[in-house]
């Protein structure tokens, strides 16, 4: 019965204390314009789309949250809207030339 009763106490002082995390958790987050950014540049490099390709509106809206022009959002919107016309990739590649020229990459 002493055996239980120190090993419980024991157990208790040490190894059943809940462990907290000193800081925050590495969580990368990626800003609108570099996701659409990424999008793009792969659009652009194959010209082949896949399920992504829908989310572009989705993306180029979200543009409004890292404070881009409204202007560019309204030109990125139409170059979308012009996609059947002209293709996957030179829609990108114009679509990728608007949002550079307006929001530069980071080197």
């Amino acid at each position: 019965m002493n055996r239980i009763v120190l090993i419980l106490a024991f157990l208790m002082t040490t190894g059943c204390q809940e462990q907290r995390s000193t800081g925050p958790v590495g969580t990368q987050t990626t800003s609108a314009v570099d996701s659409l950014r990424s999008s793009l540049t792969n659009y652009s490099k194959t010209g082949e789309g896949d399920s992504g390709v829908t989310i572009l509106p989705d993306q180029i809206k979200s543009l409004k949250n890292d404070n881009v022009d409204e202007s560019v959002i309204t030109k990125l919107e139409a170059q979308y809207a012009g996609l059947d016309k002209q293709g996957l990739k030179k829609t990108a590649t114009e679509m990728l030339d608007t949002l550079n020229k307006a929001v530069p990459p980071k080197k």
